[in-house]
């Protein structure tokens, strides 16, 4: 039990909880996005956060942004996909440990 928990009586709210590093798109506000073929995403790196809402995050560029508007990309696999893959890795280990057949 958390002391969250303990203290309010039920889980805490993790939703908004996200991989710092991942891969994201900061979407533009619309007054910045003059052209209707302008880019209204820039992709960044998500640092940390500010408040609870608002994201810290660094572009190509290496300017660090503020933005409560962001799109996340996270790399989270399927526990079929990892379970797949370690089956996989443990089924080649096992044939290079078998060697050549004997003749």
């Amino acid at each position: 039990m958390t002391p969250y928990e303990a203290w309010y009586g039920d889980k805490p709210d993790i939703s908004n909880f996200r991989i710092l590093g991942c891969d994201c798109l900061a979407l533009k506000p619309e007054r910045k996005c003059k052209d209707l073929l302008d880019v209204k995403a820039l992709p960044c790196k998500l640092l940390g956060f500010e408040g609870t809402l608002i994201y810290r995050l660094l572009t190509p560029d290496g300017h660090i942004i503020l933005s409560s508007n962001v799109i996340f990309q996270e790399k989270r696999p399927h526990i079929a996909e990892v379970l797949k893959r370690h089956h996989e890795d443990k089924d080649s280990q096992m044939e290079g440990e078998k060697g050549p057949p004997a003749k």
